[in-house]
């Protein structure tokens, strides 16, 4: 049987569909098969094709040319390895080979006839049998490329291969491909790596901010409100400063819909935004809205649940909107809460932000600091958190505004990239884009943003306006709905607990049942051949199961929680579809694993949901109960801070300060009241105003003082929180935390001996800074612990080093002396004071200095060696000498200096001294080559002395 005969038999074996795409084509040879030295057929592509021959494989080996090519994957590599056009088969064969760990091989290869080619040249049964290949051929379904890749995509490493003498031969088709596979493998990538490190977070968010339903509105309550209106989506790259003038020439022309990251420059320059949009899951987002927190805004904030609950929570708004994402996760209080109308997507605050301007109906959209490129030196505009970036990792040059020009960017960009351009394609509006530098958005036409504004906003646009009319025609989200929604669920979970240990408990039996059958290897080629029995408990998990299944829901809600585990449930599926060649029930075997495998994984995530889901069911009882109450202008005080403490409880600062606002005139006669108005505006930031509260409730009712220090001890410990997870990283955001912990410590020794050992930690980084020469990141670090410096008596001495070595001498000597204050006999202090006056001219006292240094610790005599050098470069050798002698004897073990000291006594014409210093050297190390001949020219220095003729006189 030839070699085409027997992939085509693998192929109707294994992979059927595939095999009869190939019977039905009409094959076409793509060029020439030759021999190659080695034996091995190489392709010369067809002449008509090419402008000049070219060859699949130029060397004598194939094999060779392959293995340079591949060298990147290892033996150990267990990720994911894709091939552009696969060429004669020589790279998937070898990766198989070479690296059999790799979890799975994707064969893209767009020419049909070039993979018949390879079906007629190389043996490919160890390829199209093989379970972890996949092949693409031909017109490719890249929904079926996504789907069959993304279990690995999402959690391994990949490495995507292009045959490149293809690419040369057909460089569009080829191309083309490359880059779909490209965008499909770093979309999954980015979004599963974010799914598996985040979900939990993503879930937690949520339950945290559907607390504030009764706080807020759907934002596609503005559906069509401004269309036709022009809208500038503002981000935070580095071309925002360059067009600041232009985008005051455009605010009220406009909807100014910004980033969270472009707030803080746009407030800075007198630009109020119309919208303020933010997706960050992560905690330090806040920090981008952090110095506005204690006063409301104009301007309104569009987010989405799973944003860090610590923006809506305690931003004040002029409106509260929450956009509806596309997730099923979330498809249950969707639902609930009547959202009907999803965003294109959120990846990123820009895909909101565009997703939020279409959703208004704008046209045009105007894109302003949308570089997605890194600048030479500024990376984003002023006020972003994350304004510096790793130059080591990850780099890749992208296409330039041109298509020519080539710009340094990233993975994270490109996917930026590739999604604002599916919106763009979905959405046919004019797109402009004004950004200064970065990657060409496709469908967008690049225009200087001051003739976008003169050419689309000739006149002023009323925005807030038609936003109060929405938010004050709509009924809000439907929180008793939501509650309604939340006991159903956990109604849901008790019964789908008791469903999944039923479940479990049965396949166990049915595994028990089998291994009889599988030990005597029995003739079972269907459920019907099965014992009547274990048949009929098979047949329960071959239909639709009614006691599990049925809870749809609650499996999208814990989706996150069991995202790896359905990954992997993919995963044991598609190996067992394999397994069916080995018979019935080896196939029925690993059936029975993976769904015990699967209702441990969704028993698991219950128990970790439940609770979390419980906090929000109490919290949305509560909260309806004590506003009925509330709504009764005969309630008491009590039930007024009992909703207050609710709101408190949920972190819910902005609904809290609206309720104070709309307290009974007798209010500030309670002094349970100003201790809670001290904790609201402490959750704002407003420390001098949560003070004077605090005070107040002492002054009306001194019991209450060791509660509001023990609020305070609690609230501090929040932020200094933030310093050990993120200070050693964050030294500028450090400094704010530490700032906002000590406002509220008070001198708390819990909280101060909590941020001692905080220092502790740092203060170690600082000296690895120093000690590594990245000077200006200590300084940047011993800038965060300033305002604790007092307490922290070695902080001066780190700042005395940090600030000589950036030359600052002045404010060097002034730390230095504080630090001595506390560390009088520390050697190294001493050193370094003996060090700047020397090096300062003051050279008596500089020495004095040092001999004190050198008595406390005779490791600081090393400056002595270094006075030595300076002073023999100087060409003061008998100075010199005393200076490497004074070393010596503080430190014997630098038996070096003997020959330091010895040169300098030549220089002197001083034989006899070098002759000591030589010859002591050379007790030590008779072989020391230096030495002997530094002794051999005292000895001859000394003779030539000696039998030289007086002096005149």
């Amino acid at each position: 049987m030839d070699i085409l005969a027997q992939n085509l038999t693998a192929l109707q074996q294994h992979r059927p569909a595939l095999y009869q795409l190939i019977a039905a084509h009409p094959y076409r040879p793509v060029g020439r098969v030759k021999p190659t030295k080695s034996g091995w057929p190489t392709l010369r592509f067809d002449p008509e094709a090419t402008p000049a021959p070219l060859l699949a494989y130029p060397s004598d080996n194939p094999w060779d040319d392959v293995a340079g090519h591949l060298k990147s994957v290892h033996a150990e590599f267990d990720g994911l390895v894709v091939f552009i056009g696969i060429g004669l088969g020589y790279g998937p064969l070898l990766v198989a080979q070479k690296a059999p760990r790799v979890a799975r091989i994707a064969l893209v290869e767009p020419c049909l006839d070039m993979f018949c080619t390879a079906l007629r040249q190389l043996d490919l049964r160890p390829l199209l049998a093989a379970a972890k290949v996949d092949f693409f051929i031909g017109d490719i379904d890249w929904r079926q490329f996504e789907t069959t890749v993304k279990p690995t995509a999402t959690f391994k490493d990949i490495y995507l291969l292009k045959q490149d003498p293809s690419f040369s031969w057909q460089p569009d088709l080829y191309q083309t491909a490359r880059q779909q596979a490209f965008t499909l493998i770093n979309q999954l990538s980015v979004a599963g790596g974010t799914t598996k490190v985040f979900g939990r977070k993503f879930m937690r968010n949520r339950l945290a901010n559907l607390t504030l339903v009764n706080h807020s509105h759907p934002a596609e309550i503005l559906q069509d409100k401004f269309k036709n209106i022009p809208a500038v989506v503002v981000s935070s790259g580095p071309s925002l400063n360059q067009n600041m003038a232009a985008l005051k020439k455009a605010q009220g022309r406009c909807l100014l819909i910004a980033a969270d990251g472009a707030l803080a420059p746009l407030l800075e320059a007198g630009v109020m935004p119309d919208l303020v949009t933010s997706v960050d899951i992560k905690a330090l987002t806040f920090e981008k809205f952090a110095p506005y927190v204690d006063q409301s805004w104009p301007f309104s904030l569009v987010t989405i649940f799973k944003v860090t609950p610590l923006v809506p929570k305690r931003f004040a708004a002029r409106h509260l909107f929450f956009a509806a994402e596309k997730d099923i996760t979330q498809n249950w209080f969707n639902r609930a809460l009547a959202m009907h109308h999803t965003i294109p997507t959120s990846s990123s605050v820009v895909h909101l932000s565009l997703g939020l301007a279409l959703l208004c109906g704008a046209d045009p959209v105007v894109f302003v600091g949308q570089d997605m490129a890194y600048a030479p030196d500024t990376q984003h505009a002023k006020g972003v958190i994350n304004a510096r970036f790793d130059f080591a990792k990850e780099i890749q040059w992208g296409l330039g505004v041109n298509q020519t020009n080539k710009v340094q960017t990233d993975r994270g960009f490109i996917e930026v990239k590739s999604r604002i351009e599916d919106i763009i394609r979905a959405h046919p509006r004019t797109y402009i884009n004004t950004s200064g530098m970065g990657l060409h958005i496709d469908g967008t036409r690049t225009q200087p943003l001051l003739e976008a504004v003169a050419h689309h906003m000739p006149k002023p646009v009323a925005v807030r306006g038609p936003i109060d009319q929405c938010v004050q025609a709509s009924p809000g989200f439907d929180a008793v709905r939501l509650h309604q929604v939340c006991q159903e669920t956990l109604r849901a979970m008790d019964i789908a607990q008791n469903a999944l240990q039923a479940d479990r408990q049965r396949t166990d039996r049915l595994a028990v049942r089998l291994a009889p059958l599988i030990e005597q290897n029995a003739p079972v080629n269907g459920l019907a051949q099965l014992p009547p029995d274990i048949a009929t408990d098979f047949q329960y998990f071959t239909t639709p199961n009614e006691t599990v299944e049925q809870f749809v829901d609650l499996w999208e809600q814990t989706a996150e929680l069991v995202f790896e585990g359905n990954i992997e449930n993919d995963r044991r599926k598609h190996a067992n579809e394999h397994k069916r060649a080995q018979g019935f029930l080896p196939w029925l075997t690993g059936e029975l694993d993976r769904l015990q495998f699967v209702f441990r994984t969704r028993e698991n995530a219950v128990r970790q949901y439940r609770p979390m889901f419980t906090q929000l069911c109490d919290y949305l009882q509560a909260e309806m109960r004590l506003k009925a109450l509330a709504a009764d202008e005969s309630t008491s005080s009590k039930i007024h801070r009992d909703l207050l403490q609710t709101y408190t409880d949920a972190g819910n600062y902005c609904p809290a300060q609206k309720l104070i606002d709309t307290l009974p005139a007798d209010a500030p006669t309670s002094a349970p009241l100003h201790l809670q108005r001290g904790l609201v505006r402490a959750g704002l930031l407003d420390f001098a105003t949560a003070a004077q509260s605090w005070q107040t409730a002492v002054e009306l009712d001194a019991t209450l003082a060791p509660k509001i220090q023990e609020l305070r001890q609690t609230l501090a410990l929040f932020w200094a929180g933030k310093i050990e997870t993120f200070g050693a990283e964050r030294p500028a955001l450090c400094r704010k935390w530490l700032h906002r912990t000590l406002a509220l410590a008070q001198d708390d020794a819990k909280v101060t001996g909590f941020l001692k050992d905080l220092w502790t930690r740092d203060a170690a980084k600082t000296g690895e800074l120093l000690d590594t020469g990245r000077i200006a990141d200590a300084g940047r670090m011993l800038e965060s612990w300033e305002a604790l410096s007092s307490a922290l008596p070695d902080w001066a001495a780190w700042a005395a080093r940090q600030q000589y070595h950036e030359g600052n001498r002045e404010s060097a000597v002034h730390h230095l002396k504080a630090a001595l204050v506390h560390f009088p006999e520390d050697g190294r202090l001493l050193a370094l004071m003996a060090r700047m006056l020397i090096e300062t001219g003051q050279i008596g006292d500089g020495l004095t200095w040092l001999q004190r240094a050198v008595d406390q610790d005779p490791a600081t005599a090393t400056l002595w060696e270094e006075i030595g050098d300076a002073l023999s470069a100087a060409g003061d050798h008998p100075a010199a000498a005393t200076a490497y002698e004074n070393c010596f004897a503080a430190l014997p073990e630098k038996s070096d200096l003997l020959l330091k000291i010895g040169a300098a006594h030549l220089h002197c014409q001083n034989p006899a001294a070098a002759q000591t210093a030589f010859n002591t050297l050379l007790r030590i190390n008779p072989r020391h080559p230096v030495a002997q001949d530094g002794l051999q020219a005292a000895v001859d220095m000394e003779t030539q002395l000696k039998n030289a003729p007086p002096a005149a006189e």
